[in-house]
């Protein structure tokens, strides 16, 4: 027996279109909501990532906060981490060893 996990972040996704019909005849979909991480989770989320991944002092605390900040607005944890990625590049770019607010910002 083989089971298949189908993660959709979109809600607004219906399967029913979306697959074929004979796919859809052998799928017994279940929902399965989870709840959005809260602000603390994000942040301590990121600050494993870039504890494991980023040289210290890259990231101040001020801007993880605007990185956490940011990511409660979009509600997709995949943004922080994104911002984080592009922040580092975006100071890198201009000589920079410390990510800055406009960096942030620019991502």
């Amino acid at each position: 027996m083989a089971g298949v996990i189908l993660p959709i972040s979109c809600m607004h996704t219906d399967l029913v279109k979306s697959l074929d019909p004979c796919v859809i005849s052998v799928l017994q979909a279940t929902d399965v909501y989870f709840p959005p991480y809260s602000s603390d989770e994000i942040r301590e989320i990121l600050l494993q990532r870039i504890k494991i991944g980023v040289y210290p002092g890259v990231i101040s605390v001020s801007i993880l906060d605007l990185i956490v900040e940011q990511t409660m607005k979009s509600g997709d944890l995949r943004v922080g981490l994104d911002l984080v990625k592009r922040s580092i590049m975006g100071a890198e770019r201009v000589g920079r060893t410390a990510v800055e607010e406009e960096d942030v910002l620019k991502a």
